[in-house]
């Protein structure tokens, strides 16, 4: 997928669009958790799509040791699919 594209999705990205998402892929997340993640990608969207652990490695200690693993697991689904 295009990173310009990806970034355009970033900018009119809602918390109600990441809920759905998780719940696709059957992945629970508290409220706490749904703020960090929303306001990481949206400070950080270059970061985010550059395709780095560094980015989910930064919000590792903000969130619970599963929803890090269900992370991890959702990087390596679709890593390959940003370019």
């Amino acid at each position: 997928m295009n990173k310009t594209l990806i970034l355009k999705y970033i900018n009119i990205l809602k918390k109600d669009h990441i809920i759905k998402f998780i719940n696709s892929e059957n992945i629970a997340l508290t409220n706490n958790e749904l703020d960090v993640i929303y306001n990481y990608v949206k400070k950080y969207p270059d970061k985010v799509i550059n395709n780095t652990l560094d980015s989910i490695n930064s919000i590792k200690d903000k969130i619970t040791s599963e929803t890090y693993r269900n992370i991890l697991k959702l990087y390596d689904k679709y890593k390959d699919k940003i370019s």
